[in-house]
Order: C-alpha cells, then structure tokens, then sequence
C-alpha cells in the first residue's frame, strides 16, 4: 500500500474549530495506514514544502484544508504532474468533494477506505488553470470588496459591502459581452449581471442541497456556461433562494449551455476575473478552453 505525505493548513476552519490536537487523532485513527508522515503548516511555509516533497517524486501528496488551499496546492503540483487527494478541512469543500470526499472533515473520515488514482479536466482562460469555475462581471467586484473588508474591517467598509451585494442581486449591474466559440465566428451578445464559466457542468438537480455546486463529472471534457442575469430585487431574491436550495439552474433568469472553448470580449482592454475565487486582471478578449484529463488526482473512496 502506497503512503503519502499529508500537507495542512492549520488556520483552515476544521483545524481551527477541533484543535490541531483532536485533528491529528482523527487523521491517525482513520487513515493513518495510508499517510507517511503530516505537516501542520501555515499558507506561506505550504508551497516550501510542497517543494521538497515533490523533489523525492512521491506517487502523491494529500492536501488539507478549504477551496483555496486545494486550489493553490493544485497550482503548485502542475508542473510536477504528482497525483494529489483533497481532505476537506474548510466550510465548502466544493473541489474535494468532486474528488469523492463528504462534505465534512469528520465524515470523511469516518467512511475512509482509501485512494484511488485518476485525471480530472482542467479549464484555462488566457492560459491560466482553474479546476473548479471562473466568473466575470458581478462577482469577481464582489470577492475583491470582501477581501478589502476582511483587511480592512470597519462600518463604511461593510456598508459599500452589503450595497454592492445588493446592487447585484437587484440586477443594477449590467455587464455586455460578446460571446463566440472562434475568433472568426459572429459574435452573440449578451448582458448579464454575471458570467461563470465551469470546468464541467454542475449537477443539474441534486438531491442535497450540500450538493448544489458540485459537478456533474470532471473529466466529460466540456466548459459549462452559465448567465445570472436577474430582473429585479424581487427576481434576484428568488434566485438567492434558488441557488441556497439548490434548483438555481431552473431559475428564469439563469441561462446556460456548454462548449469546448468560448471567447468572451468584455468591451474593454482588461478585464476582472475570478479564477477558483481568486479576483485577477487579466487582458481582454478572454479565451476559454478544457484541457481534458490533464490533472492527476487521487480521489478518496468512501464506505456507504
């Protein structure tokens, strides 16, 4: 039985609510036949040790913590092409749970079998990787404002926050694009409030709400694209309450359809964009395609 290194963010929210000392005795009770050694390590000291370990070409490497530090993980291990597992350790968990993890750290655990090896499609926009969605308009002005407020904390700050939430959930910002499958093609406009662009469709109609951003498949080699473009307050409160129960993609003022590449001209030179939730500016026309199972992973089998 092969034996990886278990790399953790010990600021993600799991490590954060149970104690790194409670974490470490679930990890060793559950799976510690399947784990050579752990490293409890702050974000910055993360890629350092990614580093050495894949300088040994190890068949794996097991990442714990929230979206974003399964994102940064995957971004650190391309270029070394190493298999790497997610075990989820923040309050989504959307990319381990498409590599086959529960919802929660401790379910996880409970119902762990083992790993089993795999390719998962990549998304690019410009060049650069995303493995779970990228977005523009609305939404990448709404994570940059949320990281200011968390740098920043203050009255005024959440105020701006809450309004701009607003402003997009009553359909106030309206973003023009065009839209075409090749740069010759006729382009098709379109105006949105939001434009998300998934490396592989979301599941359509889940059965849990929990289940209500995870995807279909990850390797069906296709992008899904996906337009929220609300009428009104009235309209946007009802899409909110769509997406929290999960039937978001029946909503009236959602449209979607899916291809292997998409080029979108944002009407400008630069446009903002959110690759994996990360808010970037990135040159415009922006150039959407899959690459299909490029990825090497290690998803987690589960007990029934």
């Amino acid at each position: 039985m092969n034996k990886h290194a278990l790399i953790m963010n010990r600021n993600s929210g799991t490590v954060l609510r149970l104690g790194e000392d409670r974490v470490l005795q679930i990890i060793d009770e559950s799976m510690g036949s399947h784990i050579s050694d752990v490293h409890l390590l702050d974000v910055q000291a993360i890629s350092d040790m990614v580093e050495n370990i894949a300088a040994s070409k190890p068949e794996g490497i097991v990442f714990g913590g929230g979206d974003g530090t399964a994102v940064y993980a995957a971004d650190l291990l391309a270029e070394h092409k190493i298999p790497f597992a997610i075990l989820p350790l923040g309050t989504m968990n959307l990319l381990a749970q498409d590599l086959g993890s529960a919802a929660t750290f401790e379910e996880t655990a409970a119902r762990f079998k083992g790993f089993v090896p795999d390719h998962i499609d990549a998304g690019k926009v410009n060049g650069k990787t995303f493995l779970c969605a990228a977005s523009v308009g609305f939404m990448p002005e709404g994570a940059i404002m949320r990281e200011e407020l968390r740098e920043n904390p203050s009255l005024t700050g959440v105020a701006k926050f809450v309004a701009n939430i607003a402003r997009g959930i009553g359909g106030d910002i309206k973003n023009d694009f065009v839209l075409k499958s090749r740069p010759d093609d006729k382009g098709f406009p379109i105006t949105t409030t939001s434009l998300i662009v998934s490396n592989n469709s979301f599941v359509k109609r889940p059965t849990e709400a929990s289940e209500r951003f995870l995807r279909e498949t990850l390797n069906e080699g296709k992008l899904a694209v996906y337009s929220a473009a609300p009428r009104d307050m009235m309209d946007g409160l009802k899409m909110a309450l769509s997406m929290w129960q999960g039937d978001w993609q029946e909503h009236e003022s959602i449209r979607s359809f899916e291809t292997k590449e998409l080029i979108v001209e944002t009407g400008g030179d630069k446009a903002l964009v959110t690759l994996d939730g990360e808010p970037m500016e990135m040159q415009s026309p922006l150039s959407f395609v899959v690459a299909p199972r490029s990825v090497p992973v290690l998803r987690m089998e589960l007990s029934a």
